[in-house]
């Protein structure tokens, strides 16, 4: 499942941390970083439409997890 599958049933599907690693078989650990790098990807994606400079500063920040 892609990271944005994860964050989807965690965050609009409302799932626990503990729910989503069990339905793919990964320990919660591993599902709080895929978490926060995408909240990561989404906030510097989304940036440009609130603030052109904070793009710029948050791309330093992240790099895209395969």
């Amino acid at each position: 499942m892609s990271i944005a599958m994860q964050l989807r049933e965690s965050e609009v599907e409302d799932f626990s941390t503990a729910t989503t690693a069990e339905m793919l078989g990964l320990g919660s650990a591993a599902i709080k970083t895929r978490l926060h790098r995408a909240r990561l990807f989404l906030r510097r994606e989304l940036s440009s439409y609130f603030d052109p400079q904070a793009k710029e500063a948050l791309g330093t920040c992240y790099t895209q997890a395969s």
